[in-house]
This record gives structure tokens, sequence and C-alpha cells, in this order.
């Protein structure tokens, strides 16, 4: 870790301290954020908390140090060439290099607090569009509505208090995408086999397929389709929705319950405004479901 305290006290040729460190670091870690802007922890106040470390070492500690080792490399080489206008011209860098680096920084902290706020509302909201409740003597729980925030939370709450449950029926048109892939992890670390008599579509087919067995009913259908904002009050919140980045996770959902890969390219590839849904012969063809089930049975 010599090259530190090396290049701190401007040890290191201008064109290497320019290049190298000033240069080359500055446009990996300009590189590295915007994939940091996403969320990479399906955990919103651990993905806030990461950026929010990330930020202060990059910028309050590497960028100081970058900042401070250029200008000593600079007033090195006046000293040994006299040439001013590159000294002049270093400093000139620095300062556009601060205005930019200072207003990102404040955009960056912005867009996380806005975020922060909106998780907060959407799971501090005085109702939920959904409901879950026991089915078949306790062993059976059923989630009806959309896949809203919290209701990850609100499911592991509920399988704590009952566990005898398992397995849960899922009646849901989809919601949140990042609810819909931390069901299916939920359902797979608890070994829960996934019902549904209703139907399922969208992010709830992502929380379906975490199911060791997978049944419908033989009124219920599955509905696959790209991924969207599915509303206007979001949009503000792009930076944090990197469609193709959310379509690759649950992919990997998929794929590690050995769909068949010819589905999957048209599952995630159907257009986002009209849903696809397959037939019962082929989820069973392409092992998303094992068999179908008559509901009545099910709940006897």
């Amino acid at each position: 870790m010599g090259f530190i305290g090396k290049y701190w006290k401007g040890e290191y040729p201008l064109n290497v301290a320019f290049w190298l460190f000033f240069v080359l670091l500055t446009a990996t870690y300009h590189y590295l954020e915007p994939l940091l802007l996403h969320p990479f922890v399906d955990r919103p106040l651990v993905f806030i908390g990461l950026t929010a470390a990330y930020l202060v070492v990059s910028r309050l500690i590497i960028y100081p140090w970058q900042i401070v080792g250029l200008l000593r490399s600079a007033d090195k080489h006046y000293l040994a060439y006299q040439r001013a206008i590159i000294k002049y011209g270093v400093q000139a860098t620095i300062v556009t290099s601060l205005a930019l680096t200072v207003a990102d920084i404040i955009g960056t902290a912005q867009s996380l607090v806005i975020y922060k706020e909106k998780i907060e509302f959407e799971a501090s909201r005085g109702r939920t569009d959904y409901s879950l409740s026991l089915a078949s003597q306790g062993s059976i729980l059923h989630l009806q509505g959309p896949l809203d925030v919290g209701i990850t939370g609100a499911v592991k709450k509920m399988l704590d208090q009952h566990p005898q449950v398992k397995a849960i029926i899922l009646d849901s048109d989809g919601g949140q995408i990042y609810e819909g892939r931390g069901l299916a992890m939920l359902f797979d670390e608890r070994g829960l086999d996934t019902y549904s008599f209703s139907g399922c579509s969208s992010a709830c087919s992502t929380a379906f397929i975490g199911g060791i067995n997978r049944f419908l009913s033989t009124k219920a259908k599955l509905g696959f389709h790209q991924y969207r904002l599915d509303s206007e009050k979001i949009l503000q919140f792009y930076k944090f929705h990197d469609l193709e980045i959310e379509q690759k996770k649950d992919l990997a959902l998929y794929q590690a319950k050995n769909i068949d890969s010819t589905f999957l390219k048209k599952a995630f590839e159907a257009p986002y405004d009209r849903m696809w849904f397959p037939s019962t012969q082929t989820l069973i063809d392409a092992g998303v479901i094992h068999a179908v089930v008559d509901a009545r049975e099910i709940l006897k």
C-alpha cells in the first residue's frame, strides 16, 4: 500500500499521477456508480446504506486523496520544468472536476432520499390491497390480490406464526417485481409448494416458481410478459428500475428450477401489453408446473 503515501506526497511523475491515479480512477468509479443506482439487493434500506457508504468512500476519502496528490505532483513538475501552463491546466481540470463531483453527490444523495421516502411511504400505507388467510385446516396459506410493497415480510410473518403451513395459494395479477422475487426465494427457503386456483400473472408468476412442487387448478392460468414501470407515479424513480437487470435476476430463479430454456425465452420476450398465457400442457412440458389439481380436493 506504499503507493497511497507515495501518491499523497506527489512523488509520482505528473503524467502518471494525472492519467492513472486521477483520470482512470475517477472514470472507474463514475462508471460503477450507475450500476449502484439500481437496487442490487432486495432489501431497500441495505441498498441505501451500501450506496451511501460507497459515496462516502469514493467522494469523501478517495477523491480528496486524488486531488491533493495531483496538486503536489503538479507543483513538483512546475519546480522542475517551469511549465506554468501545465500547472494551471491541471488546476483548471481539478476545479471543473470538483464542480461536477459536488453536483453529482448532491444529485445522488437526493435520489437516495427520494427512494427511501418512496419505500417508507409504500410500506407504511394504512391499508393493503391483498389478503392473507389460512385454509385447509391451517396447512395452506392463501394470498389474494396485488403483490404490494411489504408483502414478502407479511407472508414471512404469517409463516413464522403458523409453522404448520406447507403450501401457499397465489391468486394475483402481479405487482412489485422485487416482492415477487422475494416471495419466490422465501417459498424455496421454506420448502413450500405453490398453487394457483384463480390465476397468477406477471410478478406473481415469479413468486409461483419458488414453490418446490407447483400446481394449477383447471380454471387457473399463469401469465408472462416483459417487465415495465407499471405506474406513472413511479416514473420519477426510473433510475432505480433497470428492467433488463430485474428480468435477468428473475430469469436466474426460473433457471434454478430447471425450466425449459425455449419456454423462458418466449416468456420473457412477450410484450408487456400482451400477456402470454401458455397452455397447461406447455407449462407441464416446460417444467413450470407439476400437475393440474381440483381446487375443491385441496381445500376440503
